[in-house]
């Protein structure tokens, strides 16, 4: 990835492999995240994760600060990147189930509000006539028969901006749009995929 700092202390791998634990070890925020990097084993475990060697971890808020700068795409690219190394050197053969690789598809929520947030939000509505305005995504995720999860594609499920629209968006619409992108990052890959 590309470094936006000039003369970094920390490499932006050792960040993004921080940010990728916190979430990885459900640390619930930073705060406790600069506790939990005060013990030992958490440090030696950063250095094995992020191959690379250091007495300190950087804190959790110039952490967040370097992930702001960093590209989404390059950010995005990362799970793909992943599952294509572990492929390549054999090191994931329990995602695969007779000769294909295989991926789930399933929709999670990001955001939740009474209020209206944005004209691509999608809405609820409920019986006492208020609407929930919420916004969604299509996670698309290599899984493994011992539990290992990759995520590989999310693909936002949104409301056209202009308002005209006979059926919301949902996920088999998502899952539409992200099935060309998830060909061309994985031309010769043979997949099964795994939905509800």
């Amino acid at each position: 990835m590309d470094d936006p700092r000039e003369d970094p202390y920390y490499s932006v791998g050792q960040i993004v492999c921080l940010a990728l634990l916190m979430f990885a070890c459900r640390i619930p925020s930073r705060r406790r995240l600069d506790l939990e990097s005060e013990d030992g084993m958490f440090l030696r475990n950063w250095c094995i994760f992020s191959r690379s060697q250091s007495e300190t971890i950087v804190c959790s808020k110039q952490m967040a600060n370097v992930v702001k700068t960093l590209s989404r795409d390059e950010i995005a690219g990362l799970g793909p990147d992943l599952l294509r190394e572990l492929l390549r050197d054999k090191r994931a053969k329990n995602l695969y189930l007779l000769g294909h690789v295989m991926m789930g598809a399933d929709g999670t929520g990001i955001f939740s509000d009474g209020k209206f947030h944005c004209r691509q939000c999608l809405t609820q509505e409920h019986k006492d006539g208020s609407k929930t305005y919420l916004h969604k995504v299509l996670e698309i995720k290599a899984l493994g028969h011992d539990g290992m999860a990759i995520s590989v594609l999310t693909e936002p499920q949104l409301n056209p901006e202009d308002g005209k629209y006979d059926k919301q968006d949902c996920e088999t619409k998502a899952f539409h749009r992200a099935r060309p992108t998830l060909k061309e990052l994985f031309p010769h890959l043979r997949i099964v995929h795994l939905l509800d």
